[in-house]
């Protein structure tokens, strides 16, 4: 269904600056950070972000993507990974186990590779749209991705991407539906525009994000924690 939307994304990953700048745009992450991983992971272990695509998050970090973008260091299946046992001190994991066929293996795979006390940061979708890359396959509740790394030491979790931007995104797509007149090429443009005009509205999830029930309707959530 939105395979036009895929198509420019593939285009725009050709320019990973600018791929960048949009995505961060466009999907604010209130919530914290991934990057709070580099203030607590010693300087001379290693940190992987696996299914990095173009979105290198610092120089330290090794980007792992099963294609080679231009970032990527290690061009691997995040199932089965390149590293030894106990071997690395932070995983980055963002918006990826929702496009593997497999999770269970790719959780494992990243309990395996992290040494013990090595942090792990990942963030999933909750409330959000069918989004292929190339295929979507399922979501998680808060409960839920908390429950699967239930042998972590859970340091902070919650919403990462709010309940604002769960809404534009919804509110885009239903009214895309409805004024493409079940015309493919119109539904790919309508959602494309009004994920633009949205964008102000979005700035509200800087103060929603903060409210206690917000993980409730988020549009992805994130765990972080230490592997016991």
């Amino acid at each position: 269904m939105d395979r036009k939307l895929k198509e420019i994304k593939d285009f725009l990953r050709a320019y990973p600056g600018f791929f960048r700048f949009l995505y961060r745009l466009t999907t604010p992450v209130f919530g914290k950070s991934p990057r709070l991983i580099l203030e607590r992971v010693l300087a001379d272990e290693k940190i992987i972000n696996l299914g990095s695509g173009v979105l290198s998050i610092d120089p330290r970090v090794i980007d792992v993507d099963f294609y080679p973008y231009p970032n990527v260091k290690v061009v691997a299946d995040a199932a089965n990974l390149p590293f030894e046992n106990d071997s690395i001190g932070g995983v980055i994991c963002e918006s990826l186990l929702e496009h593997v066929a497999d999770p269970d293996a790719v959780i494992k795979e990243i309990k395996r590779v992290l040494k013990p006390g090595g942090w792990l940061y990942i963030s999933v979708p909750f409330m959000l749209g069918f989004h292929s890359a190339p295929i979507d396959y399922r979501r998680w509740t808060a409960a839920g991705l908390e429950n699967a790394f239930s042998n972590f030491e859970e340091k902070s979790s919650g919403p990462a991407c709010g309940p604002t931007l769960a809404f534009t995104r919804m509110t885009g797509e239903w009214l895309s539906l409805v004024l493409s007149f079940g015309v493919s090429q119109l539904y790919q443009f309508w959602n494309l525009f009004f994920m633009l005009i949205f964008l102000p509205v979005n700035l509200l999830d800087y103060l929603f994000i903060r409210y206690k029930f917000a993980s409730n309707i988020a549009m992805t959530i994130y765990f972080m924690g230490r592997k016991k």
